[in-house]
């Protein structure tokens, strides 16, 4: 794990980590399904970073039937996908008034957009975090490419 690829999914899982703990609150994505979306994409990588993070302390990567190398790649390349689909819908949907919906929060709290400021502050946070999982998973993508056209 002291690699580059391994400290990258460390760091991948830890973000992603810290985006649960901002949308543990089921208000926050459930005004709309391309907000379950990006909650789908946020666990689908995680449970896959972290069973690749487990996978590699234990050492059983080459219990795999494939090569492990094309599998990180093949694995950063969705996950790029995914976090470019969330990283844009997640700040479309939560910010437009179009899409966003009042808050559960009561009136006093709301205003005229119907986002209290906390819920504002939140949509904010997991929009930069989106944003940057993205670009460490981009960063990984490049990286196991690499790798993996050097072996080739």
């Amino acid at each position: 794990m002291a690699t580059v690829p391994g400290l990258l999914k460390v760091c991948e899982t830890f973000v992603a980590s810290v985006i649960f703990l901002f949308v543990s609150d089921p208000a926050s994505y459930d005004s709309h399904s391309a907000l379950k979306w990006c909650i789908a994409v946020y666990c689908i990588c995680f449970v896959i970073s972290a069973a690749i993070v487990v996978m590699s302390i234990v050492e059983c990567t080459g219990c795999l039937p494939f090569p492990f190398a094309c599998f990180l790649s093949a694995y950063a390349l969705l996950a790029v996908v995914m976090y470019l689909t969330a990283a844009i819908i997640w700040p479309v949907f939560k910010f437009d008034s179009h899409y966003s919906r009042s808050s559960s929060q009561p009136d006093d709290r709301r205003n005229s957009h119907g986002l209290c400021p906390w819920d504002k502050l939140v949509a904010v946070a997991v929009a930069v975090l989106t944003a940057l999982n993205f670009l460490i998973y981009l960063a990984d993508l490049v990286y196991s490419g690499r790798l993996v056209s050097v072996k080739v």
